[in-house]
């Protein structure tokens, strides 16, 4: 598998994993009709309130700021949803766990400018996300092991 394919993979089984969280959580969950849903990847709700839209990130930690980052071209989107939701891939430094973290609220999520390796990007620190859930479920890790691309997870192991 090419690269690119590695890390749609890895989107989708992040995205699987939230869809998932909600559910065990008894949120109704609605698609978006097409993966590349320039609002959000699914709503969620849960009856009797309001639909929320979320946007599902899976990535590692952009470790040098302690944060995760955002494309240019996704900042808009990540602004504007209602939940923000980070997977973080099982990796040494977690406990080669997956770790599912959600965003501040939109009205309180504060994004800061910044240049990588891969150009210009915007990130939120770590500290002002909330752990949502800690995956360990072996099956799991061992397929985003598969799809990783990172530099560090080849190095490492």
């Amino acid at each position: 598998m090419d690269r690119r394919k590695k890390i749609e993979a890895l989107g989708l089984l992040g995205e699987k994993i939230v869809r998932n969280y909600f559910s065990l959580m008894n949120y109704k969950i609605i698609d978006s009709p097409s993966i590349w849903d320039p609002e959000k990847d699914f709503t969620i709700f849960l009856e009797f309130q309001e639909s929320e839209t979320v946007e599902v990130k899976t990535q590692h930690l952009y470790y040098l700021l302690n944060a995760f980052t955002i494309n240019d071209s996704q900042i808009d989107k990540a602004r504007k949803v209602d939940r923000l939701i980070f997977v973080q891939p099982p990796h040494p430094s977690n406990g080669d766990a997956i770790l599912l973290w959600e965003a501040p609220p939109k009205d309180q999520r504060t994004f800061r400018p910044t240049k990588t390796t891969n150009g210009k990007r915007y990130y939120i620190k770590l500290s002002s996300c909330k752990r949502l859930s800690t995956c360990k479920d072996l099956s799991l890790i061992e397929e985003m092991i598969s799809y990783d691309t990172s530099y560090s997870r080849q190095i490492i192991g």
